[in-house]
């Protein structure tokens, strides 16, 4: 695969880890020559490599390994295979292990009863009348009487009606006219 402006980040990448083979490591230095404003983007990666500390060293490596035949439970986790075993949470296998691991070592035994003591019991509660728990649910629905019907739609319609006669109601004509012009008047045109 060649480098290009699509895939370079890769190929800087393991450039920066010495992880290509010197064909691949003149192909990136050619490709910074032809592009110089990427050679930034090198230059600042490289300045980043992290370098592993070989000071730092921890004791008891051999722990982390599991072999083959070793033994699952050991000094560092038997608390958690001991709930494990309480609990009834193991294989017949595995709860043979815990119990050869607590037989080899007489310490941890106490650890065990500890443990033990801190599972819980299930309580026994008796009700005697378990059906009246169950929620019911009404079959039936409740009916209206026919007269709340019937008295609903007679105050319905005697509403619609005084409604009806209020926004339609004309004014009262009732009162005498004090001066009405008489529009046929003769000499009133010019006659």
């Amino acid at each position: 695969m060649l480098i290009n402006r699509h895939n370079y980040e890769e190929f800087f990448i393991l450039y920066m880890d010495n992880e290509l083979d010197p064909a691949g490591r003149r192909m990136v230095e050619d490709f910074v020559q032809l592009h110089p404003d990427l050679k930034e983007e090198l230059d600042i990666l490289l300045q980043f490599k992290l370098v592993p500390d070989t000071q730092i060293v921890f004791d008891g490596k051999e722990e982390l390994m599991k072999e083959n035949g070793q033994p699952l439970i050991s000094i560092s986790n038997h608390e958690e295979w001991f709930s494990l075993y309480i609990d009834n949470e193991l294989l017949p296998d595995q709860r043979k292990q815990v119990e050869a691991y607590f037989e080899a070592n007489p310490a941890t035994r106490r650890t065990l009863e500890l443990l033990q003591k801190t599972k819980l019991q299930p309580e026994l509660v008796s009700f005697p009348d378990k059906s009246s728990l169950y929620r019911k649910e009404e079959k039936t629905r409740r009916i209206v009487p026919v007269y709340w019907r019937a008295a609903a739609a007679i105050l319905i319609i005697i509403l619609g009606i005084t409604g009806f006669l209020l926004v339609n109601r004309k004014p009262d004509t009732d009162q005498p006219e004090v001066a009405k012009v008489p529009t046929n008047l003769p000499g009133k045109n010019g006659s």
